[in-house]
């Protein structure tokens, strides 16, 4: 599944990976979350066929888009809420951190 969710395209557009350590969901429900460059799908998809491993089922590909993957489709939407709702999380952990 490809999308472009606002909170984890935040990260997609700064190059930046959000803590996966905090989220206790984060483990369970998205295994490993890998940046690609630019174009890896589209311009260098042998290179994203190369990347793909059982463990990392999710992938934030800079300034394009987050892909995440699944046995069905429903378990691969949720992995995807999941993912925009830990990178909204992360957000909001670094916003607060600034404040304090």
């Amino acid at each position: 599944m490809i999308g472009h969710p606002k909170h984890t395209m935040a990260f997609g557009a700064t190059s930046l990976l959000p803590e996966q350590r905090f989220h206790p969901e984060w483990s369970r429900a998205i295994g490993n979350l890998r940046l690609l460059p630019f174009g890896a799908t589209v311009m260098q998809p042998g290179m994203f066929a190369e990347e793909i491993t059982e463990n990392d089922l999710a992938y934030i590909v800079e300034n394009d888009c987050v892909i995440c993957m699944g046995g069905s489709l429903e378990e691969t939407f949720a992995r995807s809420e999941s993912v925009e709702k830990c990178a909204a999380a992360a957000i909001t952990a670094r916003i607060l951190r600034g404040r304090s």
